[in-house]
């Protein structure tokens, strides 16, 4: 490449994606995405109503059967806990099998992942909560025997990223998402069984958490760590800070909220500010160190789904500190999907924007469906707005019609908002039981009161 080309190069990549806390830069790379934004989201068609409305889930009465806390609850027993039972047990090796196509059979070979045996220990406990009898605890145990066994580093302390299928460690990182959701698992089964050799491994890995990825002059969980706790990524991304947030709320319910309740505070304050963009009122993605927003890793793209779990659990939050700008903020992340997400013809939210609100896509995902009924009930509780509710109601038809596998149980992937599968499989590196079972358990959970 030419000395002029390289030049060039240079410098579009400090101006689209600068390395400074602010100033011109960041003010042109921000102006150069909305414009890129808006040219893209031109175009993708609005959205158009499917072909067959969805009927399935309604009765001659014309109320939504997926509305009913025995809907949710048979669901749970009949069609999402079984799939994962039949299917995603290593009888050989231990843990959980997650790269399952529609059928549930095995489509790859995988290494495990902490955070994703977590997720499927968390959905056989909650399994347990709503059908004692069902045998999902007898599933969860030996996924809890594995973790500590195969990723809990007895050096360093936390838990491993992966290990390959036979339980050798594959990589030694400390990743926050993982770290996060093993937390909230080993939570869980402490909390239905009284398990007190669990909590030693809680306070180590939140100790070295605390110690090692909180970043104490901008606030904020780091990425990841490399074995030792070094820091491996500055990055803060929505996904961290998010599910850590999950963590210490899960942690603080089962546990106890003790010195939990700042760290807390501390995580829901950052999602409900800086993270959010002052324009469009959107969570953001990426950012940098010092909380200076990433447009380029992204490409100006953010997740409907990161935005409607912010929602749920700032609300869950707003439980705990009774900070009114926690739940101002969750209000205002749900109105903003509403606005841009919510396919108004067909129902349910589809997953990628732009910061600017337009389409980024037409895809409808499992697990940003998921967040959608949490989020719609959490608002529906907090403000007794029944157009929420009705919202749910609709979207758990959405779910019901195009996203049930009547067939082979589970849900699929994805689909179009015309209702067209888009991929049929049920499991993958960051799929697993969990999202449905954690949707349908609360969802039974708000019902049945």
């Amino acid at each position: 490449m030419s000395r002029p080309a390289t030049a060039i190069r240079r410098t579009l990549k400090r101006v689209l994606d600068p390395s400074g806390s602010g100033g011109l830069r960041d003010r042109a790379a921000l102006a150069f995405w909305s414009g890129y934004g808006r040219a893209c989201g031109a175009r993708l068609r609005p959205f158009r109503s499917p072909a067959d409305a969805p009927a399935r889930a309604v009765e001659p009465g014309g109320e939504c059967v997926a509305v009913s806390a025995d809907y949710f609850l048979t669901h749970l027993r009949t069609c999402l806990l079984p799939f994962w039972a039949r299917h995603s047990i290593d009888r050989s090796f231990g843990g959980y099998l997650l790269h399952l196509d529609r059928r549930g059979r095995l489509y790859a070979e995988e290494r495990k992942l902490a955070g994703m045996q977590a997720r499927m220990i968390y959905a056989f406990a909650l399994g347990h909560r709503v059908d004692p009898e069902g045998g999902w605890l007898a599933l969860a145990k030996p996924g809890i025997e594995f973790l500590l066994e195969r990723f809990w580093d007895r050096e360093h302390g936390g838990w491993f990223l992966s290990v390959e299928r036979d339980g050798q460690v594959a990589s030694t990182e400390k990743h926050l998402f993982h770290q996060a959701y093993v937390l909230a698992a080993l939570a869980e089964f402490h909390d239905l069984t009284g398990d007190a050799s669990l909590l030693p491994y809680i306070a180590r890995t939140l100790e070295l958490i605390e110690r090692h990825a909180w970043d104490p002059r901008h606030g904020g969980f780091v990425e990841s760590c490399r074995r030792d706790w070094t820091l491996l990524e500055r990055r803060k991304t929505a996904c961290v800070q998010l599910d850590m947030l999950f963590a210490l709320l899960a942690i603080g319910r089962v546990c106890g909220r003790g010195r939990l309740c700042p760290r807390l505070s501390d995580v829901a304050d950052i999602v409900s500010t800086r993270m959010r963009d002052p324009v469009h009122g959107s969570l953001l993605e990426v950012f940098r160190n010092g909380w200076t927003y990433s447009p380029a890793a992204t490409r100006d793209r953010l997740q409907t789904g990161h935005n409607l779990k912010a929602a749920w659990l700032l609300l869950a939050a707003h439980e705990v500190t009774g900070d009114p700008v926690h739940a101002d903020a969750a209000r205002r992340l749900v109105g903003f999907c509403l606005r841009h997400a919510w396919c108004r013809t067909g129902g349910g939210f589809v997953h990628d924007l732009f910061r600017n609100g337009r389409l980024a896509g037409v895809r409808h995902l499992w697990w940003t469906e998921c967040e959608g009924l949490l989020a719609l009930l959490a608002v529906h509780r907090h403000t007794g707005d029944e157009s929420f509710l009705s919202l749910f109601r609709q979207l758990a038809a959405f779910i019901d019609t195009r996203f049930v596998d009547r067939e082979h149980g589970e849900w699929f992937t994805s689909c179009d908002s015309s209702g067209a599968i888009l991929d049929d499989r049920k499991g993958g590196t960051y799929r697993a039981a969990y999202h449905p079972v954690q949707a349908c358990y609360e969802a039974w959970r708000a019902l049945a009161v």
